[in-house]
């Protein structure tokens, strides 16, 4: 959230329940989210909820170690 850092706050978690099939004016794709613990965050903060909270996502669609994420970007190469 962008009012809260991750640092100070920690991380909200949650599981994407749908995609939007088509981007928005900006080519964003609109996607929802169910937070797992609610706003209870990985530091066990509570984040005021506040309409429009605004802020940034990594989606994970894989459950990987760091290794074989850095690895990743070479498969293909490897594959040639």
């Amino acid at each position: 959230m962008a009012n809260f850092p991750d640092r100070e706050f920690g991380i909200l978690k949650g599981q994407v329940k749908n995609i939007s099939l088509v981007p928005d004016q900006d080519g964003n794709l609109l996607i929802d989210v169910v937070l797992l613990d609610g706003l209870k965050s990985s530091y066990q903060k509570m984040i005021p909820f506040q309409q429009e909270m605004k802020g940034s996502a990594d989606i994970i669609t894989e459950d990987l170690r760091l290794i074989e994420r850095l690895l990743y970007q070479f498969r293909d190469v490897f594959r040639r």
